[in-house]
């Protein structure tokens, strides 16, 4: 299996963390190397038998640090992968939160639509003169709080329902003094 086998299917993270666990290991081994190479060339020779040990050893730090060289390139190539796979995870992202501000923005609007449907719609109810129950104003003041509300948070502005409100309050006062709201029950 190569490197490459090994890390498919693995997470950003889970590759993230065995390249930075690999690079410590492999500039460590690679320190131990020189360190273990300078040894090796300076210690004294006594015979024929400990100058075949340093060509042996020799070659096997050469072929070491050929396949050290080897998993390098791998690891920068997967280095390479890795960002490619964040840069489209965060294009990926950036799109999601594009679609996800749309979707927010079409609530948004179809919720303050409503509200101010309603909010009309009691105030034109009022204007004919037809009866209001006390807890359908209160209902109605709630909504306005919920209104404005919903336009600070999106930075929206208040037309139309600012003047309705008033006459939604004046008309609650006159009523409140004049103690003509009607119960419940009796609003259709």
């Amino acid at each position: 299996m190569n490197v490459f086998e090994y890390f498919e299917g693995k997470s950003g993270y889970e590759i993230l963390m065995y390249f930075i666990v690999g690079l410590t290991a492999l500039n460590f081994t690679v320190e131990q190397l020189k360190k273990f190479r300078s040894w090796v060339t300076k210690k004294p020779l006594d015979n024929q038998k400990d100058e075949l040990w340093r060509n042996d050893v020799t070659e096997r730090i050469n072929e070491v640090e050929g396949e050290i060289k080897e998993v390098k390139d791998g690891v920068s190539e997967i280095s390479g992968r890795l960002d490619e796979s964040i840069k489209q995870s965060i294009k990926h992202d950036d799109k999601l939160q594009i679609q996800l501000n749309d979707i927010t923005s079409l609530f948004v609007d179809r919720e303050i639509n409503s509200i101010r449907t309603r909010i009309l719609d009691f105030e034109a109810r009022l204007l004919e003169g037809k009866p209001a129950s006390k807890e359908k104003f209160d209902n109605i003041f709630d909504m306005y709080c919920q209104y404005e509300a919903i336009l600070k948070k999106y930075n929206r502005k208040n037309g139309q329902v600012e003047l309705a409100i008033e006459m939604i309050r004046a008309e609650y006062m006159k009523r409140w003094n004049d103690k003509d709201f009607v119960d419940c029950s009796e609003v259709n």
